[in-house]
């Protein structure tokens, strides 16, 4: 008979287990594989999740936007809509030229939907805002008409959650941006920081915000930057210096476009960590070319901590891992707030892959209560 004593350490052994590793490695479960040919869509360039409703935006000169219903049921697609070559949705131009990287930037507040293109520089960068469920058109223009910092590069855009006003950034730009999600008109937010890292510059290609509290995460070509919102449009650093900084430095992917980064907070992956694509990583495997890092690192004298995180992918039973074709390294990611899913668009294999994570922050949870409970009925029985 095992006695209290011994249940009390096996007990406390498991929570520390657990502990340990939602502390220093995350594990994902693969839940629903959507294949885009199978659902009449194109390969996908990026992606946004909202309960209910995905929204895949396809890349180069054709580009376009599909809305799929059901996406963790039995998907269909319900909508083909937006493109970058249509005058009434991007700002009057003729089309969107010939070096566009078409929709490299999805994102939704639940609210509105907000798209972004990369084009290369050659021609302007455009813009779009369309109604969440309905795809009903907002607005939409190019980066030289919406006054961008660099000429018309856009890059990045996302639903800024604390004004629901869509911020757009640039690559070499170091200010926010931001416009009225219905009508595009421009808002002027009083005291907003300038956007720069010294660690990774203003070369920003895509941004993400932690939905809860408003902090900012930035991706550019040699890592991501992180800024705790204190109100909006003004950050801070991990020590409370005023601005952003370098959080992640040694992903480098000079002169690349759909290179992206995803926040994911505490209650679904354990701890606040960010996702990125390393579209240069010599290993072109979907295991390698996707990482993670702690979105909160350690930081000392203003400079923080690369931290790594080890991520194991692993398919619908959980213990097989996750595989997938060679790699091309264009993944955009989008985490879905009401069901607490992380998508994951995969442009090499056509498909968008949709992850849980094992075991899930409750389980630890109630590991931990029952680690409790049986130190207490140990103190209580002795």
């Amino acid at each position: 008979m095992t006695s209290n004593f011994g249940l009390r350490l096996l007990a406390g052994a498991a929570l520390a287990a657990l502990l340990s590793t939602s502390a220093h490695a995350v594990s994902f479960r693969l839940v629903k594989q959507l294949d885009m040919a199978a659902l009449n869509a194109r390969e996908p360039g990026s992606v946004a999740a909202y309960g209910n409703d995905l929204y895949v935006g396809t890349l180069f000169g054709g580009a376009q936007l599909y809305h799929i219903a059901n996406p963790l049921g039995a998907p269909s697609l319900v909508n083909t809509f937006g493109g970058i070559n249509n005058p009434l949705t991007n700002g009057g131009l003729p089309s969107a030229g010939t070096t566009s990287n078409g929709y490299v930037s999805l994102d939704t507040d639940g609210v509105t939907l907000v798209a972004a293109t990369d084009n290369g520089g050659n021609s302007p960068d455009i813009a779009q805002s369309y109604d969440l469920v309905t795809d009903v058109f907002n607005w939409g223009n190019h980066g030289v008409a919406l006054g961008m910092q660099n000429g018309g590069t856009i890059d990045g855009a996302a639903v800024d959650p604390t004004t629901g006003h869509v911020m757009l950034t640039c690559f070499g730009c170091d200010d926010q941006n931001f416009r009225n999600a219905s009508t595009g008109a421009p808002e002027i937010i009083a005291g907003e920081n300038v956007l720069f890292s010294p660690g990774v510059g203003t070369g920003w290609k895509d941004v993400s915000y932690d939905q809860a509290t408003g902090d900012i995460y930035l991706r550019a070509w040699g890592g991501v930057a992180r800024g705790k919102q204190l109100a909006p449009g003004q950050f801070q650093t991990l020590e409370a210096g005023a601005g952003v900084q370098t959080i992640v430095d040694n992903v480098n992917n000079n002169f690349r476009s759909a290179i992206n980064v995803e926040f994911l907070p505490t209650d679904f992956a354990g701890e606040p960590l960010v996702i990125l694509n390393d579209r240069d990583e010599p290993t072109a495997t979907f295991g390698a070319r996707v990482k993670v890092f702690s979105a909160t690192p350690p930081s000392v004298g203003g400079t923080a901590t690369d931290t790594p995180v080890a991520a194991s992918f692993f398919g619908l039973d959980g213990v097989t891992p996750f595989t997938t074709a060679a790699s091309n390294g264009i993944y955009d990611f989008s985490y879905d707030p009401i069901n607490k899913k992380l998508y994951v668009s995969d442009h090499a294999t056509s498909q968008v892959h949709v992850f849980g994570v094992i075991p899930e922050p409750t389980t630890l949870v109630l590991a931990g209560g029952m680690a409790l409970l049986m130190a207490g009925t140990w103190r209580r029985g002795r």
